[in-house]
């Protein structure tokens, strides 16, 4: 989705030909820091359901030790 608005905000500014005005650098650092982010939940999701459904499994333990820091240290940077 967040692409697609970003391919309507580019279309915008080129059919009205001010494509100066456009901060590409800004729009393609948004999308980046919004994928690692929805990224980092994805593959979360799998972790937390294994923890509700097994919450004493040792196996979904030691995957969450081992995930969570690095995946929440990824998604604060996003």
């Amino acid at each position: 989705m967040l692409i697609l608005a970003v391919y309507k905000i580019r279309k915008f500014y080129k059919d009205n030909n001010v494509l100066e005005e456009i901060n590409t650098k800004a729009m393609v650092m948004h999308v980046l820091a919004f994928g690692g982010y929805t990224l980092v939940l994805l593959l979360l999701e799998p972790i937390g359901i294994c923890i509700f459904i097994e919450p004493y499994k040792l196996t979904c333990l030691v995957l969450f030790e081992y995930a969570v820091v690095p995946l929440y240290f990824i998604a604060t940077l996003a």
